[in-house]
């Protein structure tokens, strides 16, 4: 409602970096504005305290296509989930890459992320928390959907891309007016 009203509101989801309730953190941001912009400055994302995994290459393509919600969210609108595999799958196997497909559970796979990124060589997706998901493992990821249209692959571009993510990973003990009022826009 605030969205279609252009009205500026504070916008919680999951966060990138250990997620969850009630211990773990929560993106924060200012109208859930995005900003892959690379930073310098890691001091937030040192007392975070996860350090960053090496690239490696594995040997399969993951794919982590968009939940049904997700379709409409993205320019794949007039496309299901399954049918986002198809035509996704269908353009790799074109390429005559070796690489083997697997395909992650939500879309009719029988493994999780978490299950097969030690197994990747790229995830392409279509979800900010996927895409950095595999970053963060050290893998290359190739997001199909409008809000990441960098590629993140040396070890400095990871890095300063976590920086700039850090800063709007909040637990719920940081939640404050003055915290929340000067998140960064870095969803």
């Amino acid at each position: 409602k605030c969205r279609m009203a252009r009205l500026p509101y504070i916008h919680i989801d999951n966060g990138y970096f250990k997620p969850g309730f009630p211990d773990g953190y929560y993106r924060v941001t200012k109208n859930a504005e995005r900003s892959y912009t690379l930073s310098e400055d890691s001091s937030r994302f040192d007392c975070l305290g996860i350090p960053l995994q090496p690239m490696h290459r594995g040997e399969a393509i993951i794919l982590c296509a968009p939940s049904e919600l997700g379709c409409y969210a993205t320019p794949y609108d007039k496309l299901t989930p399954r049918e986002w595999v198809e035509c996704v799958t269908a353009y790799i196997k074109s390429l005559k890459l070796k690489n083997k497909i697997i395909v992650t559970h939500k879309q009719g796979g029988q493994y999780t992320l978490a299950d097969v990124i030690d197994q990747a060589d790229l995830v392409i997706g279509c979800s900010s928390n996927t895409i950095i998901t595999a970053l963060y493992a050290g893998v290359r990821a190739m997001d199909i959907a409008p809000w990441l249209y960098h590629s993140y692959h040396t070890k400095a571009e990871r890095q300063g891309l976590f920086n700039n993510l850090a800063y709007c990973q909040m637990k719920l003990s940081e939640f404050t007016q003055e915290r929340i009022e000067n998140a960064r826009y870095c969803d």
